[in-house]
């Protein structure tokens, strides 16, 4: 079959077109799924470590140890202060949820 020069250049226009519509929407995907990670985070325990400025551009983390396991919860999103949240103090942070409850007080952790 015998195809114009004109049908040859739509072909290849198209097909990067569509390549790059594609990389953009998964890129997209991708960056709605890393925003909603520190929502679906839970974990309940005792917080065993902080670390305010951690080499992970600047973000702090927490170590949460309850008696079966070690949870580290870090994320640029964690609202949480130093003077809200030292070693020592009861953590819980139920999953879908933006609060965490610091012995016994709920509070916004996430922005």
């Amino acid at each position: 079959m015998y195809m114009s020069k004109l049908e040859k250049l739509l072909i290849k226009k198209y097909k990067s077109s569509t390549m790059v519509i594609v990389g953009v929407l998964l890129a997209g995907v991708l960056m709605f799924i890393d925003y909603l990670l520190p929502v679906y985070f839970s974990a309940e325990g005792v917080i065993s470590k902080i670390y305010w400025k951690t080499s992970n551009h600047q973000m702090p983390m927490f170590v949460i140890k309850n008696k079966d396991s070690i949870v580290n919860f870090q994320d640029n999103r964690v609202r949480l202060k130093p003077g809200q949240i030292k070693v020592g103090d009861s953590f819980k942070k139920i999953s879908g949820s933006k609060m965490c409850i610091i012995n016994g007080v709920e509070m916004l952790c996430i922005k």
